[in-house]
């Protein structure tokens, strides 16, 4: 599997590909953060425990559940990879991307289940499950944004075998966590990400979380030291500012509806879901303005178009004057 460095995107363009938060964060929240580092924060080793009992709480784990970080989720579900080596591995079709690149890493057997008629396919993902067996699916998905249910991902579990549930986008979804089911699933293990909804790409970090005994096997493959200095500090106030995190689910939440209905009134085609983008064409080419950056030529399961358009929702829906 061939690999290229991601290309440099300016930070002064808009930049709605990467499903990145895209307003500025408040000025109190960004000086709040200036003046909690230290000059130890940089000549140090960062100890991170501090931050995993505040991540624990933040994210309700109860005495039964514990979590690693990860340099963001991407380098927590590569834990699981590492963790389950040379196992065949179940992932539908379409999936994240990096699911692909980590089994050809660890030489695990890849079994794609496509989609049947645009959705997740939960009957012959179980058809394919096997004793040796591990099944990886992100919900909400990426990259489509639809997401299974609870009675699916049920259905799943009891089969028995090791499940990663990827849930980066899930702040952006009515859809519950399955966090809790860690107590009562010792095969369920669950990813979450400060990227996203909480608005921190830059800093890398990230969550994995299941039963304690899934940790012990896990640490194996922890990293030496999992986040930077700076990393810990910026994480420890965005767990302090939750009410800044809501109020920025909700105008994107807000504006994807307003943004929705503008695009049906101008004869848009949409394919929506529980993230914080939708995919948007029309039959003739959209113009699209060089200061912006976008996902284009995508396919959405089930649609024989290949020129979909990832659109991310910001807060702003001035951003979209140039589709209108």
């Amino acid at each position: 599997m061939i690999r290229k460095f991601n290309p440099s995107v300016p930070h002064d363009r808009l930049r709605l590909h990467s499903a990145e938060r895209t307003t500025e964060w408040e000025l109190d929240v960004y000086k709040e953060f200036i003046s909690s580092i230290k000059d130890t924060d940089i000549r140090f080793y960062p100890n991170v425990e501090s931050i995993r009992v505040k991540l624990k709480e933040f994210y309700g784990l109860t005495e039964e559940m514990d979590l690693i970080i990860g340099a963001g989720s991407d380098r927590c579900n590569k834990y699981f990879f590492e963790l389950h080596r040379g196992k065949d591995i179940i992932l539908s079709d379409p999936c994240f991307g990096m699911y692909d690149v980590y089994a050809d890493i660890m030489d695990m057997n890849v079994i794609k289940v496509p989609y049947q008629f645009g959705k997740f396919d939960v009957k012959n993902t179980i058809y394919n499950i096997e004793k040796n067996s591990v099944v990886v699916l992100s919900n909400p998905s990426s990259p489509i944004g639809d997401t299974i249910s609870r009675g699916d991902l049920l259905k799943i579990l009891h089969c028995g075998v090791p499940t990663l549930i990827d849930e980066a986008y899930i702040e952006f979804s009515e859809t519950e966590s399955v966090i809790e089911l860690t107590k009562r699933f010792t095969n369920l293990y669950v990813t979450r990400t400060l990227s996203k909804a909480l608005g921190s790409a830059g800093v890398r970090v990230g969550v994995i979380i299941s039963n304690k005994k899934n940790m012990t096997s896990l640490l194996r493959y922890r990293d030496m030291y999992e986040i930077s200095g700076l990393s810990l500090r910026w994480a420890e106030v965005v767990v302090n500012n939750k009410k800044s995190i809501d109020d920025y689910i909700n105008k994107v939440k807000s504006t994807k509806q307003e943004l929705t209905k503008l695009l049906i009134e101008e004869g848009y085609q949409i394919f929506d879901g529980d993230c914080n983008w939708i995919h948007i064409r029309k039959d003739e080419p959209i113009q699209l303005p060089d200061n912006i950056v976008f996902r284009t030529d995508c396919e959405i399961p089930g649609d024989y178009n290949s020129d979909w358009i990832r659109l991310q929702v910001s807060t702003d829906i001035n951003d979209y004057k140039f589709l209108f």
